[in-house]
């Protein structure tokens, strides 16, 4: 899909200029495996079953999203992500899971990975 595109998924919404979308195989249920997006990536993820109730935002010009696990990879340009209970985090590559509290950060040799901590 070309032209400014919206994935919409349960508690998560993909923003880009592009997506690639791939289905399981015909034996499954034949719902989304993964997804790449490109261009202006901005993935927002909202979960309301945890107190507070907490908005993760990721931006990035290329992001994946792999449906079983909820795991998305944001990599290319600046990647960001703007946790609105823990805080935020930046680095070549970031990682985390839509379903849970698991962030990891990856940053280069010539420029370490950065985050800002909230306290409770």
């Amino acid at each position: 899909y070309q032209g400014g595109v919206v994935l919409s998924r349960p508690s998560l919404t993909v923003n880009s200029k592009e997506l690639k979308a791939f289905l399981k195989p015909a034996d499954s249920d034949s719902s989304l495996d993964k997804a790449f997006a490109d261009g202006a990536v901005k993935i927002v993820s909202v979960l309301n079953t945890v107190k507070p109730a907490r908005t993760r935002t990721g931006t990035s010009e290329h992001a994946e999203y792999y449906a079983d696990e909820q795991r998305v990879i944001l990599q290319k340009g600046q990647p960001l992500l703007v946790d609105s209970v823990k805080g935020n985090a930046t680095g070549q590559q970031l990682t985390w899971w839509a379903n849970n509290d698991r962030l990891l950060v990856e940053g280069e040799a010539s420029k370490p990975a950065e985050g800002t901590i909230r306290k409770k």
